[in-house]
């Protein structure tokens, strides 16, 4: 039952716009969003056809979208690791120790 359903979870997974990107894995990946059935769909019933671009043309606008893509999302990423210090900072208490007091100590066994 996994397997059927596996491909569908990760489609979801690589299309889904992730909050501290701003931008879906598939969009940081491609430089573009993904082709849905509905995309398709659409064009169909709109009869439209996708415009034809040559080789340089394309791979300068993958480029620059790629480009424009990743700046948003390391601008986004910054901005959601500040806002998750700042939570973190209102929650978290400095606390001193003195002598005399009782801690524990962890001493990991590599």
């Amino acid at each position: 039952d996994w397997e059927k359903k596996r491909p569908l979870v990760l489609y979801a997974i690589r299309t889904h716009v992730q909050a501290s990107l701003g931008h879906s894995p598939f969009e940081m990946l491609f430089g573009r969003q993904p082709r849905t059935l509905l995309d398709m769909l659409a064009e169909q019933w709109e009869d439209t056809e996708e415009e034809v671009k040559d080789l340089l043309t394309y791979t300068r606008d993958l480029r620059e979208n790629l480009h424009t893509v990743w700046e948003e999302a390391h601008t986004a990423l910054q901005e959601a690791q500040n806002n998750q210090k700042q939570i973190y900072d209102t929650r978290s208490a400095v606390r001193t120790l003195t002598v005399g007091d009782k801690a524990l100590v962890l001493l990991p066994s590599t």
